[in-house]
């Protein structure tokens, strides 16, 4: 954000700062390599036999690593926090086994899922 003098604000969607590379779209693009990594695990975390801890610390240590890399330069917005808030409701219940129809029938909250 700028003011040039003339009560005139302009916003910029990228700038370098430390050397670093901010975008204000950057939240997407890490949530972007995220969904990719769970795809890529798609079958681990489909896979009866692991138990759910072990499929939480593949999360933890993969998915969500790539997830919050960076975030200390993040503008933390209301609907970023959604975005966030969104994408870790839906791997928690990946790793649970939920399936969209059996939350939608059951009533089952975000409350009940964490």
């Amino acid at each position: 954000m700028l003011n040039d003098g003339n009560n005139n604000i302009h916003f910029t969607q990228k700038f370098r700062y430390l050397g670093a590379h901010i975008r204000t779209d950057e939240i997407q693009i890490q949530i972007n390599k995220a969904k990719a990594q769970m795809g890529l695990l798609r079958h681990f975390f489909a896979c009866n036999n692991i138990k759910r801890k072990v499929k939480y610390w593949v999360y933890a240590a993969n998915p969500l690593n790539t997830l919050l890399w960076g975030c200390e330069s993040w503008n933390m917005t209301e609907q970023n926090l959604k975005h966030l808030s969104s994408f870790h409701h839906k791997v928690i219940k990946r790793i649970l086994g939920l399936k969209w129809e059996k939350v939608k029938e059951e009533k089952i909250t975000n409350e009940e899922v964490r």
